[in-house]
């Protein structure tokens, strides 16, 4: 995930450690390790350490989730880049009959 943006934030070297850690860890573990880390996103940047105190979650089970967790966390300020998922998937089944 190095140098890679999702959803408007960007792990950079902190993707691969996050990828490489081992799970499940606790919020609590990961500050410790890597709270220091900066996460970027289109408005600014914050400490990794900041975006994940207090998530409300008690363990980890992959990056995958703490990725969903800071994106989540950083909610509007990262992905506002003028892309709008409005209208998306809400057209009408045409195959599906309800005869």
């Amino acid at each position: 995930m190095s140098d890679e943006r999702s959803q408007g934030v960007d792990f950079g070297e902190l993707g691969d450690e996050l990828e490489n850690h081992d799970y499940p860890a606790t919020p609590d573990e990961l500050t410790e390790e890597y709270g220091d880390r900066t996460v970027e996103y289109n408005d600014g940047e914050e400490r990794f350490g900041d975006v994940i105190e207090g998530v409300g979650v008690d363990e980890f089970e992959s990056a995958e989730e703490v990725f969903e967790t800071v994106m989540m966390m950083v909610g509007g300020e990262a992905a506002d880049e003028g892309h709008s998922d409005r209208g998306a998937g809400t057209a009408p089944d045409e195959e599906t009959d309800s005869f």
